[in-house]
């Protein structure tokens, strides 16, 4: 399994370029743990981070197949995600 870390306030660069390297894991058939820490806002709201979560599932969209659908663990929301391929 493989993860890849968000934060709620990833920039859109940085967001395009960690989808890319997270859709090069489902081709070659990993599971994915995607996973938003908190970054140094602290003080943000929960619903932030799982807003992050969903909107890394809809850009995937077909690509990926979510296995455990977002849970908060401590500081962090994680979903596993696998390919429908």
């Amino acid at each position: 399994i493989k993860e890849m870390w968000f934060k709620p306030m990833t920039g859109e660069g940085d967001l395009d370029h960690k989808i890319k390297r997270v859709r090069e894991f489902l081709e070659e058939k990993h599971k994915v743990k995607l996973t938003v820490k908190p970054g140094r806002n602290k003080r943000l709201d929960k619903s932030h981070y799982f807003d992050q979560l969903k909107k890394v599932l809809v850009i995937l969209g077909e690509d990926a197949e979510v296995e455990t659908p977002p849970k908060l663990e401590g500081k962090n929301v994680y979903a596993i995600i696998k390919s429908k391929r």
